[in-house]
């Protein structure tokens, strides 16, 4: 799904953009998990040090909040 989409990391801020991967549902939890999880097998591939993401339709996110959510979804 995510293929062919972009991430851009800016290191000396540790945040992450992401796309069109990352929207919160009104009740908190992720609009198409399945989406951030693909973010987070790149982040964790490329070695990235990321504390905040947000995307075209979601501002900043604590990344550990959206890492807990994508478990919680997933599991």
């Amino acid at each position: 799904s995510t293929e062919r989409q972009y991430i851009v990391y800016f290191p000396q801020h540790k945040l992450l953009y992401a796309s069109d991967t990352l929207a919160l549902n009104p009740d908190g939890s992720l609009y198409a998990p399945e989406l951030m999880r693909e973010v987070m097998d790149a982040v964790t591939r490329e070695h990235l040090e990321v504390t905040t993401v947000f995307a075209m339709h979601q501002g900043p996110v604590p990344w550990a909040k959206v890492t807990a959510l994508v478990e919680r979804a997933l599991n």
